[in-house]
């Protein structure tokens, strides 16, 4: 703003460059205002500052001097469009085409921010990647539609002399949004398998509730990296930790094994409840996979994949092949019935009721208050720990605990028709 009052450039472009980064800005700041009213800090930042110990010198030093002198270094082509000389001849043609990428980017970032928060909206998606619309192009819109922004400003400076000099300000931006940012603040989608794991969302999402059973044997595919849940990354220290309990496991060392189980058994039971959807299967899933960790300890291969990564890549497998072999076996049965019976499987009525039993746990989730229906669908729905959901919504774990058990109880209610217990 200072360089658009006191330059000496074109008129024109002196109120052009402001108003396009007002218009950018204004947008992107009502946004995340609209997001996270309400919500308190910003659980990343808030991680970022425990990180450091919130020392406010190295908080300032370390982020905030840090971000002012990248703001600086990256306006600097908003800077020197205020100063530089008029554009000609081909510098028009630069400038036109520099408001035009600018226009993609704000018009890009717009619609996935829409298309985030109506798919954010229904309660059966949390704890799922989204990969519809312009998501299922790019990971993160708001990156591309900043790439666009950023780079387009840099093309209305480049119209005239010195802002051609200015590359370096655009490249320096785009560095930032494709590594240090994502790096920082989005862990999860560095995870090795996290972009497979977006594209099976795709196929999962109408089946996610089939029941073990099922024929249909390609409602899984094989291989870890199909995982249907969103997979998040270890912190390093929890990471070193459980590498180190596997080595004692490895070693026979009893309390070893007691403290991974202790550390990771919710994840493993939650994961495979996800895939068959029987709690009573998933124990059994879930034995099993603490059996092999038990024998095959030194099989782990730190440099391939984290403890938590490995664990999820075991369960993940052994409740698909799981899933395929009670799929096998209901045909089987189901064809030994038809001949055996001489009549056809009420496939109609087993349909409808299915669907029916699906409708009323919808229209009972319905009777849930906010904060129920969220803490159920994060833990149900999303395969998360109550541990996770206490973390994800800031919230103590008392409280998740208490929110998930009255809504358990008022879902039993609802779907009964008597009163639970208390």
């Amino acid at each position: 703003m200072v360089a658009a009052l006191l330059g000496e450039g074109p008129l024109s472009r002196r109120v052009l460059v402001p108003a396009l980064v007002a218009v950018w800005g204004l947008r992107l700041g009502w946004y995340i205002q609209r997001r996270t009213a309400g919500h308190g800090e910003d659980p990343r930042y808030t991680r970022l500052l425990d990180r450091h110990g919130r020392n406010p010198a190295v908080v300032i030093s370390r982020i905030f001097l840090t971000q002012g002198l990248a703001q600086w270094i990256v306006s600097l082509p908003v800077q020197v469009a205020a100063v530089a000389g008029p554009a000609r001849g081909v510098g028009w043609v630069v400038l036109v085409a520099g408001v035009l990428v600018w226009a993609v980017g704000v018009s890009f970032e717009a619609v996935g921010d829409r298309q985030m928060a109506r798919f954010k909206a229904d309660p059966a998606h949390r704890g799922v990647v989204m990969d519809r619309g312009l998501w299922a192009w790019t990971r993160h819109p708001n990156y591309f539609g900043d790439f666009c922004v950023w780079w387009g400003l840099r093309l209305i400076a480049a119209a005239a002399w010195p802002g051609v000099l200015t590359v370096f300000a655009p490249v320096i931006m785009s560095y930032l949004l494709i590594s240090a940012a994502h790096r920082l603040f989005l862990p999860s989608a560095t995870t090795p398998g996290y972009l497979d794991t977006w594209r099976h969302n795709a196929m999962a999402d109408e089946r996610r509730i089939s029941p073990v059973g099922n024929d249909r044997d390609d409602a899984h595919d094989a291989g870890p990296e199909s995982c249907p849940v969103p997979r998040v990354t270890s912190d390093p220290d929890i990471a070193r930790r459980l590498t180190e309990l596997l080595r004692g496991i490895a070693g026979g060392d009893r309390e070893s094994f007691t403290q991974f189980y202790r550390s990771t058994h919710d994840r493993v039971f939650g994961l495979a409840l996800r895939v068959l959807r029987r709690p009573t299967v998933a124990e059994e899933i879930t034995q099993e996979i603490y059996l092999y960790v038990w024998n095959e300890a030194a099989r782990y291969d730190p440099g391939l994949s984290s403890p938590i990564g490995w664990l999820m890549m075991l369960t993940h497998r052994r409740a698909v092949d799981r899933v395929r072999i009670e799929s096998s076996t209901t045909t089987r049965d189901l064809a030994y019935g038809h001949r055996q019976l001489g009549r056809d499987h009420d496939v109609v009525a087993e349909t409808v009721g299915q669907r029916s039993d699906e409708r009323a746990v919808v229209q009972c989730l319905g009777t849930l208050t906010d904060t129920q229906r969220e803490t159920v669908a994060l833990a149900y729905y999303g395969g998360r720990t109550y541990t996770e959901v206490a973390d994800y919504l800031g919230i103590p774990l008392n409280t998740v605990k208490t929110r998930i058990r009255d809504g358990l109880k008022r879902l039993r209610t609802c779907l009964t028709g008597s009163v639970a217990d208390a």
